[in-house]
């Protein structure tokens, strides 16, 4: 007997079956269409690379295209870089003085606490 939606007779275990007529799939045949879909998943996601190397692409492009903003801006990129060292070194500034205040202090507590064991 042929089925309309399928070019071939549709048979289970070479018995012929009516049209219309479906069985309910087995463990194994649900999961080997589970498989067979994790794989072609895999297979569609397999080329796409790290996010982490995407990232640093990324910033690399965000960087190069800040520098070329300041050169642009200030005539030419050995001017544009003295204007990146002055906010670097703002910056370190910035974050240095607190670590030092906090050297300093720990420095006098620790001389005040070896002259009370004396």
């Amino acid at each position: 007997m042929r089925n309309w939606f399928h070019p071939h007779p549709v048979t289970v275990d070479g018995d012929p079956v009516a049209a219309g007529v479906l069985t309910a799939p087995t463990k194994a045949d649900i999961d080997t269409a589970y498989q067979q879909g994790r794989d072609r998943e895999r297979a569609k996601h397999r080329h796409r690379g790290s996010p982490a190397v995407g990232l640093l692409v990324l910033l690399a492009v965000v960087i190069a295209a800040g520098f070329i903003y300041l050169a642009v801006r200030h005539g030419s990129f050995s001017s544009g870089g003295a204007v990146i060292d002055r906010n670097l070194d703002t910056a370190a500034h910035a974050v240095n003085a607190p670590i030092k205040n906090a050297a300093v202090t720990t420095g006098e507590a620790l001389q005040r606490a070896g002259e009370k064991l004396k």
